[in-house]
């Protein structure tokens, strides 16, 4: 098995929720075959992204079909709806737990969010469900620089 890890780094913390539906977006919309495997986790710092192979000629390709996914960033509108109801069930399922809310609530006040309801990687439903193709192309196209990324 061959794999690698890499970390897109974000400058701006303002776009709530965007990062973590790119993140999705990525790991379940790129044409990977089925011997690959493609996973990531967001934070407010980065997305991370993790792709493993079977062998190594199987998995360059998939880098090579990764990065030009990356390039050439489209998605159709039905497979970002499906993203976007993950990501707002897991808004839910996050709202659906006091110790999530109180952690959220108790994090935002230390750090003197704008909003103490909203968590700062996953947004809010409908901060999600308003975010277009247009904003995740614009949003990759900023952070998909040779400074913003570190590969593992």
């Amino acid at each position: 098995m061959t794999g690698i890890s890499f970390r897109l780094y974000f400058i701006s913390q303002d776009s709530l929720g965007l990062p973590h539906l790119l993140e999705h977006v990525l790991t379940h919309c790129s044409d990977m075959p089925d011997y690959i495997s493609i996973d990531g986790h967001t934070n407010t710092k980065y997305i991370s992204i993790n792709i493993l192979g079977l062998s190594d000629e199987d998995y360059f390709g998939a880098i090579d079909t990764f990065f030009n996914f990356l390039q050439n960033f489209n998605v159709a509108d039905a497979d970002l709806e499906i993203e976007k109801k993950v990501v707002i069930q897991e808004i839910n399922q996050y709202l659906s737990s006091s110790l999530e809310r109180f952690a959220t609530i108790s994090r935002n006040i230390s750090f003197y969010s704008n909003d103490i309801f909203t968590d700062p990687i996953l947004g809010s439903e409908d901060i999600v469900a308003s975010i277009s193709m247009k904003e995740l192309s614009q949003f990759l196209k900023q952070i998909l620089c040779p400074d913003n990324i570190v590969v593992f």
